[in-house]
C-alpha cells in the first residue's frame, strides 16, 4: 500500500490510520476513543465501520473495566463497530447474560477438560496450618539450587517480580550450577539483545537452558520449557507464565510450574509489587489447594474473575468517564490520568554499547538540527526505530532529570552496563547536557 506513495504521504497515511490493516496497541486505540488530542481525533473516524480485534484483554487493570465495557459498547452500538477479544482467561467485563458478549468457542469447558500438559504445584504457598507461608530470601535461594541439581536434564524457567530479585537469583545460581545454560531476561538488558537471547533458546540444541526472567516472558514471546517456577502474582500473570510451560506439548512427561511467595531481602512481599486486592484474590482461589492440573485453570479463573468483579471498585473508571461527558479533558489528562500502563518511576536511557549506536546517536541528532518537514520528521520516525534496539527504562533515582533521553557513553558502559544482566541497578549516573528528544 505505501509502495504507491513517497515518503511524506507514507507518514502521512500511517499516523492517520489511512488502511486496510492497523496493527496499533492497547494505549493508542483507547486515547484516540477517549481524549481531545490533536494526533488521536485525526484517527477517531476510522473506527466507524471496523472489526478491532484486542489480545490478552485480561492485561487491562480492573480499575478501567467499567470505562472498557461503556466505551466499547459505544462505539459497537453507534458507529457499528465489531469487536473480537481474544483471551485464555476472559474477564468480566461483558455480561453473556445481557447478550453483550458472544463466546466464539463452542464446548469451551470440554476443550479445557482434554488439556493436561502441566500441572501447577502451589503447595509451596502453605505452612502445616494451611496458612500462606512466606520464603524468607535466603531460603528461597537455597530451595532454588536444590530444585535445578534436581531437574538438571531439564531446561527451566524462574519469573520473578522485580528486576533486582531476578538479577541477584542469577548471580547465585551462576555460581551453584554449571549443568545448565544460564540466561538472563529483564528489561534492563537492550531490546536487541533480549531478541538475540530469545532466538538462542529457542535453537538452543547443548545442555538443557536455565532462563532467570521478570514478568518480560509472560506474553508476546514465544518459548517453551519443561519446568517453571513464579514468584507470586495475581492469577492472570500465573496462568500467563503456565503458557510457557510444556507449551507445544511435546515432552514425555507433563510440565510442572511451582508457585512461590517469597519475602526478598529487603522483607517486601509481592503486595508491594501487584495490586494486594488481585493477590488477595489469587490466593482465595488457592486456598485448600496443592496441585492444581490445566483442566481446572477454567474453573479457577472463573472464580477468581467472580470475586474480581464483584468487590473491585469502579471509582477511577466513573471519574475518567465523568471528565469525558463534561469535556473536563483537562482534568482527564491531570486529575484522572488513564494509564494502561504505570511508567511514573522509570525513564528511557539510550546506551551507547557499540560503533553502530554511536553513529546513530549521532545521525539522529544532526536530523533534528534540519528545518523540519513531512519528510525530515519521516526520516526521524526511521531512525527512531532503529534507535529503540538501544534503549532500556531504568528507574528515575538513578539519573539526573534531563528532559529527554539520557544517553550512557560508550566509555562509560563497564561502569553502568553489564552484558549479561544490562543496567547496573546501583549506578548513579552523572549530570549530561545533551538528551535526545523521540
Amino acid at each position: 500500500f505505501l509502495k504507491e506513495y513517497d515518503i511524506d504521504g507514507s507518514i502521512f497515511f500511517i499516523e492517520g490510520w489511512e488502511s486496510n490493516l492497523i496493527v496499533t496497541t492497547f494505549v493508542q486505540l483507547f486515547y484516540t476513543l477517549i481524549t481531545n488530542l490533536n494526533g488521536s481525533l485525526r484517527k477517531f473516524h476510522k473506527i466507524a465501520g471496523s472489526v478491532i480485534i484486542l489480545d490478552e484483554i485480561q492485561s487491562i487493570p480492573h480499575r478501567y473495566w467499567k470505562l472498557i465495557h461503556d466505551i466499547l459498547l459505544l462505539i459497537v452500538r453507534h458507529l457499528n463497530v465489531r469487536i473480537i477479544l481474544v483471551t485464555a482467561t476472559m474477564p468480566l467485563i461483558f455480561s453473556e447474560r445481557e447478550n453483550e458478549i458472544l463466546e466464539l468457542i463452542h464446548q469451551k469447558r470440554k476443550i479445557f477438560n482434554g488439556m493436561s500438559r502441566i500441572e501447577l504445584d502451589v503447595s509451596a504457598l502453605w505452612n502445616k496450618e494451611n496458612e500462606l507461608f512466606y520464603y524468607e530470601w535466603q531460603f528461597f535461594l537455597e530451595e532454588m539450587t536444590r530444585l535445578v541439581k534436581h531437574f538438571s536434564d531439564k531446561n527451566i524457567l524462574i519469573v520473578m517480580n522485580t528486576i533486582s530479585t531476578a538479577r541477584e537469583l542469577f548471580f547465585y545460581l551462576r555460581n551453584e550450577d554449571n549443568r545448565h545454560e544460564l540466561i538472563y531476561l529483564s528489561s534492563h538488558v537492550l531490546p536487541k539483545d533480549r531478541l538475540k537471547r530469545i532466538e538462542f533458546i529457542k535453537k538452543h540444541q547443548g545442555n538443557p537452558v536455565l532462563l532467570v526472567s521478570t514478568q518480560l516472558v509472560e506474553a508476546g514471546v514465544d518459548l517453551d520449557f519443561d519446568i517453571v517456577v513464579r514468584d507470586m502474582a495475581p492469577l492472570d500473570s500465573i496462568f500467563q507464565v503456565c503458557g510457557r510451560c510444556n507449551r507445544n506439548n511435546t515432552g514425555e512427561r507433563i510440565g510442572k510450574v511451582y508457585l512461590y511467595a517469597i519475602k526478598n531481602k529487603e522483607n517486601r512481599k509481592p503486595s508491594s509489587i501487584y495490586d494486594p486486592f488481585l493477590l488477595e484474590k489469587t490466593i482465595k482461589v488457592f486456598k485448600n489447594k496443592k496441585l492444581v492440573k490445566e483442566e481446572h485453570f477454567l474453573t479457577l479463573a472463573e472464580k477468581y474473575y467472580n470475586e474480581v468483579k464483584i468487590y473491585h471498585s469502579e471509582q477511577k473508571s466513573i471519574e475518567i468517564w465523568n471528565a469525558i461527558q463534561s469535556l473536563s479533558y483537562q482534568d482527564l489528562i491531570q486529575e484522572h490520568r488513564f494509564e494502561l500502563i504505570d511508567d511514573t518511576y522509570s525513564a528511557s536511557v539510550f546506551v551507547e554499547i557499540d560503533s553502530n549506536a554511536q553513529k546513530l546517536w549521532q545521525e539522529y541528532q544532526e536530523l533534528l538540527m534540519l528545518e523540519r518537514s513531512f519528510e525530515n520528521n519521516a526520516l526521524l520516525k526511521k531512525k527512531q526505530r532503529l534507535i529503540a534496539a538501544y534503549i532500556i527504562n531504568v528507574p528515575k533515582k538513578c539519573l539526573p532529570d534531563v528532559g529527554g533521553i539520557y544517553r550512557i557513553l560508550y566509555e562509560e558502559i563497564e561502569q553502568f552496563y553489564d552484558s549479561q544482566t544490562g543496567f547496573k541497578p546501583d549506578s548513579q549516573l552523572p549530570e549530561r547536557t545533551e538528551t535526545m528528544m523521540l
